[in-house]
Order: C-alpha cells, then sequence, then structure tokens
C-alpha cells in the first residue's frame, strides 16, 4: 500500500480572548467594632488569669465591664469570680447591672439564682428559675443537656 501524503489542514485562527483586568483593588484596614474590641481585651485579660496573674485579670475585667457594659462575657466571668470568693455584693451589683440591659440573659439569671442559693435562699433561687426558664432550644445548658 502506498502511503498517503499528510496535508495539514488550513486551520483559521480564532480571535483571541480578551479578559478584562479587575481594577486595582486598594484595601483599607477596617476599625474594629466596640464588641471586636471587646472581645480582644477579654482576650488579653483570659491568657493573664491562665498565667496567674489573677489579681491583674480581675482589675481588667473591671476595667473592660465599664468600658463595654454590653460584652457579657467580661461581666459572666467577674461575677463568677466574685460568687467563687464570697464576695455576693460585688457579684450582686455587675448582675443587677448585666440584668438591666439584658432582662432574659438565661446565664446571667442563672448565676443570680446560684448566688441566691449561696446565701441561704434556695425558695428565690428556685422561684427565679422557674420564673424566667429559657426554652431548650436556646439554651441546652440550663436544663443540663
Amino acid at each position: 500500500m502506498a502511503r498517503k501524503s499528510f496535508k495539514p489542514m488550513a486551520v483559521t485562527p480564532k480571535p483571541a480572548t480578551v479578559i478584562p483586568v479587575p481594577a486595582v483593588v486598594t484595601k483599607q484596614p477596617q476599625p474594629l467594632t466596640s464588641t471586636q474590641k471587646a472581645a480582644q481585651a477579654y482576650q488579653v485579660v483570659m491568657n493573664e488569669y491562665q498565667a496567674g496573674q489573677t489579681q491583674q485579670a480581675i482589675q481588667d475585667l473591671q476595667v473592660l465591664v465599664q468600658q463595654f457594659p454590653q460584652y457579657s462575657d467580661a461581666r459572666i466571668a467577674l461575677v463568677k469570680y466574685q460568687l467563687q470568693n464570697q464576695r455576693y455584693s460585688q457579684a450582686s451589683v455587675l448582675l443587677e447591672q448585666g440584668l438591666q440591659q439584658n432582662p432574659t440573659d438565661p446565664t446571667l439569671l442563672t448565676l443570680k439564682a446560684q448566688m441566691l442559693d449561696l446565701q441561704g435562699n434556695p425558695k428565690q433561687a428556685l422561684q427565679l428559675l422557674q420564673q424566667q426558664s429559657p426554652t431548650i432550644k436556646n439554651n441546652t445548658d440550663y436544663y443540663g443537656s
């Protein structure tokens, strides 16, 4: 068999696809929100506490609660510390201030009930918990799940 000679096919080139180049994006750092600042400061305080700098951490928590009263994590940590050290009047003030801002906060309500119980008022503690019980869907810790 005779070999056929190979003839390349004529190919018409396609026009080049133009890909638009995006405009120059200049990224500007955004200032932190109040909540982000509070969370950042709270993390520093918790690092102090874990490093054994308890008194410094407590002082810093007090400042944090004053500067960011809406940031409940700092308030809760300070209340827990005060309760552990049987400083019920300080814990009570912190709890009442927090509950003024968020009267249905289940953690604050639970801590208030705990404080009432520690002070020898278990009936008041139970009453508070029964009146303010959150839904299980929103607070599984409250129901021990």
